[in-house]
């Protein structure tokens, strides 16, 4: 097999009708890809000593990138980008090329001149047509473009019977009936719901929830909940539950620790925002995105194409595409149990397409998840949120336990006010009794949270084993083991309860002055992100630049590097993605027009995926830096 050079860079110069060079021309204009046998540059009767020069300096059995450079008149009209080698047999001399790729698109040849800071005059003397440089930037930039990019095929495997899960409800997920899209990694020791568990605490987007608001920012105070600590304690719930209806465990906390990585900053009004800018909402400044309409439409998304913003589906997008752990794919490579219960933990949203956040692999089926794992992670979420955001709002000093319980004296929450006062009257007494506490408040309010989470599991379990006796098991196992409806939810009473107490959380803390505030200024932040970066994408992160231009390449565009290309030509490009008058009607649209369209919703869906998964911190300090 023939060594490689990564750094020389061989033109051939094909200008005008030159002696020999039409043949090779016409050659390459009507071949393929590594056209088989390759065109061939013949020196053996060329009077040019510098042409014979360079031949000499080629390695034999070396194979070179060789451009070839056809001129009209004094401009390049196309470039024939080829693997080239040296060729000697008795008197003939010639280059073999086997042609990669050719372009005619003018920002190509423009950047590949720019880049060798190319002179048809000096760089190719007298009589000359061959030359080579050394440019390995160049060339990295231009061999992204000799194949279609790599794609992973699927791996078909089989997943083991877990002793373990011998155990389980009939209706639960096991082991062997997991399903991932590529499945990269043979079996091993671990279940392959605990390796999706595995996977998202390995994941950048896990660590970030850290630093992302729940209701108040983490620099309110250290004990205030965060997006890292919501997850884990629905983790807990989820589990504590699936232990009680015998169900699998392992996915419910797969799915639980990855149900959030969506989220973005600043709570859910920095998903409120991101949404409305992408779907052109009343209140928000986003005309900049806006199609071109000369007469009125009725309907926003004809006018903004963007699709819209949730975080469930975004949990998808980065478990499937952004996260990156692997040589051979984007994403984690997680099952479809697992994604479809990050996926279906909360409402879907119209307008929007699962198929486009998770590469493909998800579908719409039902309005709740498949997997009754899936649905026990649904309804810790809220119980979660019932119980940790009255937890803040007692710190806050938003309500009292006191008032809190007067809010409760509803016939509905009656058994959960006894509860409570339970507690109140237990501490009393033992502070009567001179029980020395370091903080009683504190001790209040956390155990009031513990009565919360421990009273809605008993309602949801003892409810959703009634409505899994009934279930129809033959009907699961006929269904590729799904579930089609709802099963694992509160009971009657205690869904109104948890409503009642989201209503209470929402008019003492959601609306409070400084809820509000901390809302405003998360949405401000988010919206000049966006139209910042949208100005300029070059603000980008550069692995965002990065994995928009992989979009377009996979969507067969021709894009220069954002890096490495020339500045100019880059502006010029983001120019015209952002600013063109691209008309709403699909009928009037020009060829050009489609293109800069499919670019500009890769540009607008990768800067969503920058700031959904900023911090707050990281949010606020991109703010200062650029915006003025």
């Amino acid at each position: 097999m023939p060594n490689y050079s990564n750094n020389k860079l061989y033109i051939i110069k094909m200008k005008n009708q030159a002696t020999g060079l039409n043949r090779f021309r016409e050659y390459l204009t009507n071949s393929k890809n590594n056209a088989n046998p390759p065109a061939y540059y013949n020196l053996t009767a060329t009077t040019s000593t510098h042409d014979r020069d360079v031949f000499e300096e080629m390695d034999d059995d070396v194979h070179y990138r060789c451009a070839l450079l056809d001129y009209q008149g004094d401009e390049i009209s196309c470039i024939y980008w080829c693997i080239c080698y040296k060729y000697v047999s008795e008197d003939i001399q010639s280059i073999h090329c086997k042609l990669k790729y050719k372009t005619k698109e003018e920002s190509v040849i423009e950047n590949f001149v720019y880049n060798l800071h190319l002179n048809l005059e000096t760089d190719f003397p007298g009589d000359s047509y061959l030359n080579f440089e050394i440019s390995e930037p160049l060339i990295e930039q231009m061999r992204k473009f000799e194949t279609a990019p790599f794609v992973q095929e699927k791996v078909a495997l089989a997943y083991q019977e877990l002793e373990e899960e011998n155990g389980l409800s009939p209706l639960a997920q096991k082991n062997q009936y997991c399903r991932r899209k590529y499945n990269l990694r043979s079996p091993q020791q671990r279940g392959e719901f605990q390796r999706d568990h595995d996977r998202i605490i390995y994941s950048k987007a896990f660590r970030r929830m850290v630093d992302k608001a729940q209701i108040f920012s983490s620099a309110k105070g250290d004990h205030y909940r965060t997006r890292m600590t919501h997850t884990l304690i629905v983790c807990q719930i989820a589990k504590s539950i699936s232990h009680q209806l015998k169900l699998n465990s392992s996915l419910a906390e797969a799915i639980a620790i990855g149900h959030d990585l969506g989220h973005t900053p600043f709570g859910h009004q920095g998903e409120r925002t991101l949404h409305a800018i992408l779907t052109g909402k009343e209140g928000f400044e986003v005309n900049f995105l806006s199609l071109k309409s000369d007469d009125p439409i009725e309907d926003e998304s004809v006018l903004f194409p963007y699709g819209g913003f949730k975080h469930n589906y975004q949990s998808v997008r980065v478990a499937s595409c952004l996260e990156s752990q692997y040589p051979e794919i984007d994403g984690l490579d997680l099952s479809e149990q697992t994604l479809n219960g990050m996926w279906m933990h909360t409402g879907k949203k119209a307008g929007l397409d699962i198929q486009d956040f998770s590469d493909g692999f998800l579908t719409e089926q039902g309005d709740v998840a498949f997997t009754l794992e899936g649905q026990v992670v649904a309804v810790a979420d809220e119980i979660a949120q019932r119980s940790h955001d009255i937890d803040d709002a007692f710190a806050s000093h938003l309500i009292t336990p006191v008032e809190l319980s007067q809010y409760l004296s509803l016939k509905k929450s009656n058994a959960l006010k006894q509860e409570i006062d339970k507690l109140l009257e237990k501490i009393e007494d033992l502070d009567s009794k001179n029980r020395l506490f370091s903080d009683k408040s504190e001790l209040i309010y956390s155990q009031i949270s513990s009565i919360i989470v421990h009273h809605f599991i008993r309602d949801v379990c003892c409810a959703t084993a009634e409505r899994m006796k009934a279930y129809d098991v033959e009907q699961f196992n006929k269904n590729n083991h799904c579930i089609d409806q709802k099963l694992v939810w509160f009971s009657d009473l205690g869904a109104d309860l948890c409503k009642y107490l989201e209503n209470i959380i929402s008019k003492k803390v959601i609306n409070s002055h400084e809820v509000t505030m901390f809302d405003q200024n998360g949405s401000n932040i988010v919206l000049a992100l966006f139209k910042a970066y949208y100005k300029n994408p070059m603000l980008l992160h550069k692995g965002t630049l990065q994995r928009i231009w992989n979009e377009y390449r996979e969507q067969g565009f021709e894009v220069i590097s954002f890096r490495e290309g020339n500045p100019q030509l880059i502006k010029d490009e983001w120019h015209n993605i952002t600013t063109a008058n691209i008309p709403a009607n699909e009928e009037q649209r020009t060829e050009e027009d489609k293109v800069l369209l499919k670019k500009r919703i890769i540009l607008v869906r990768g800067i969503c995926d920058f700031i959904s998964g900023m911090t707050d911190s990281y949010a606020i300090n991109e703010y200062r830096k650029i915006v003025p």
